[in-house]
């Protein structure tokens, strides 16, 4: 789960923010409004939520003062360690919404391993792993097993590939 919040987090801060040459106010509280909400889509309670904007916010302006000299791949990384710091201790209640599916597809489609696949074949993934987790989760989650995640993963990539052979 921290993996899935942590790449959402990566794309808000590559869109937001490595354009600009200094975090102005309106970026911090675009910022801060973006990942308030990443946090309450992830399953967070307010106050979680709170703390993690928080956290992320310090952290980042800590390891980028300014962004415009940061590239995106370098935002990536940095996000990736921030997000995985902030969430650390954190419990999340992950319930099934249109938002929180959006947030599983958005997750796999920046997966560089899943890049290789036609767009139709990564929709098809996308369904298979969201229908087998709400199957096997039918009331959402706090903490993915790594297992299960692996498991869920490759059962569908299999099965998109009988389907799809030749076409990655």
């Amino acid at each position: 789960m921290k993996l899935l919040s942590t790449k959402i987090f990566l794309c808000l801060i590559g869109i937001s923010f490595c354009a600009s040459a200094q975090w102005s106010k309106k970026q911090e509280v675009q910022f801060t409004v973006q990942i308030f909400n990443l946090g309450k889509t992830i399953g967070l309670s307010d106050s979680q939520a709170t703390d993690y904007t928080i956290c992320c916010i310090e952290k980042f302006k800590v390891k980028m003062p300014d962004p415009s000299k940061v590239s995106p791949d370098q935002a990536k990384v940095i996000g990736k360690e921030i997000g995985a710091i902030c969430l650390e201790n954190m419990t999340l209640n992950f319930k099934w919404t249109e938002a929180s599916e959006d947030f599983v597809k958005n997750y796999f489609n920046s997966q560089k391993e899943l890049s290789v696949l036609s767009k139709e074949a990564r929709d098809k993934f996308n369904s298979c792993v969201i229908q087998k987790l709400k199957t096997r989760y039918p009331n959402g989650f706090s903490k993915l097993p790594e297992d299960v995640a692996s498991e869920i993963g490759k059962e569908c990539i299999e099965s998109v590939l009988d389907v799809k052979k030749g076409s990655f």
